[in-house]
């Protein structure tokens, strides 16, 4: 009798250990195939991207001053308007978009894009404007804000800035003013930055003929007397005015000078986007990033 329940509870302990075993490799082949699947996704995401960023670099050939999507009631493009024309490149169908990378079905078996092109920096309002306003704009700690402000020259240019909701520390700007010189070069004619126990910085844009940047770019600190640098994903809230804002510079937003041509590319569960810089004088290419390689997490 005791031979007999040895031998059956030895059954059950190597069925078991089978068992168990057999679950650990399905499940270990389950997750290949899932890895499998999510790098095919991402491959054919990846191709869907870089026809958005071709058509894009070949629109901007023919017309420099190119904006897509186009907007409707003459609204002007920029980063953070959340437009795109999206090309389905399975059935060839060509919409605008506003739900960027939120309303594609995982499900479908269609490739996909959305294209963006933007050249124009913020709006500058008037000081009146700026009274009632809220600084809608934002800027990340270490990125930089680059504009023409050639069309300025003679006006005094107010950055307010705060930070942003639920950040702490102090933050501090820096404002280069750069001339054009005959050979088109830019040469630094100013540095501003702002002080601690202010909001703003002050920027004068000297008149005359010569073509002017202006780059913007904040300083973010734990605290003023530490100066110990703040996490990178800090940032300010900003805004910007002129005193005596011409009509014709009113609601208008500012040439920064670069093309920026953006390009999101779907299929199945992937999402690859890719960003192209282009010197709107020159024609250069800049730089061209894809983003999935420099995200920390939230990759599919």
């Amino acid at each position: 009798m005791n031979r007999r329940g040895s031998a059956l509870l030895v059954t059950i302990v190597i069925t078991g250990v089978i068992g168990v075993t057999l679950a650990g490799l399905g499940r270990m082949v389950a997750l290949n195939l899932q890895v499998a699947g999510s790098l095919e996704d991402s491959t054919v995401a990846f191709a869907a991207a870089e026809a958005g960023i071709e058509e894009g670099l070949v629109r901007w050939r023919f017309n420099r001053d190119i904006e897509m999507p186009d907007l409707p009631d003459g609204t002007e493009m920029q980063e953070s308007v959340p437009m795109a024309s999206r090309v389905n490149l399975t059935t060839g169908a060509v919409t605008n978009t506003t739900g960027i990378a939120f309303d594609v079905p995982r499900t479908s078996p269609d490739s996909r894009y959305d294209l963006r092109i933007w050249y124009k920096a913020p709006e500058v309002g008037s000081v009146a404007d700026l009274a009632s306003a809220d600084y809608p704009y934002r800027l990340l700690k270490d990125e930089t804000l680059d504009m023409d402000i050639t069309n300025l020259g003679g006006e005094t240019l107010l950055f307010d800035y705060a930070l942003g909701a639920g950040e702490t520390g102090c933050a501090l700007i820096e404002a280069k003013v750069l001339q054009e010189d005959a050979e088109g070069n830019l040469v630094e004619e100013k540095t501003v930055t702002s002080q601690a126990s202010e909001n703003h910085v002050v920027i004068s844009v000297s008149s005359g003929a010569q073509k002017y940047r202006l780059r913007i770019k904040p300083f973010i600190f734990t605290s003023c007397e530490t100066r110990a640098p703040a996490a990178d994903s800090t940032f300010i809230n900003y805004a910007m005015s002129v005193a005596n804002l011409s009509p014709e510079r009113t609601d208008k937003l500012l040439d920064t000078g670069i093309s920026v041509v953006e390009s999101t590319g779907y299929y199945g569960s992937a999402r690859r986007t890719l960003r192209a810089l282009v010197d709107r004088r020159t024609g250069t290419i800049l730089s061209l990033y894809d983003y999935t390689l420099f995200v920390e997490s939230g990759i599919e």
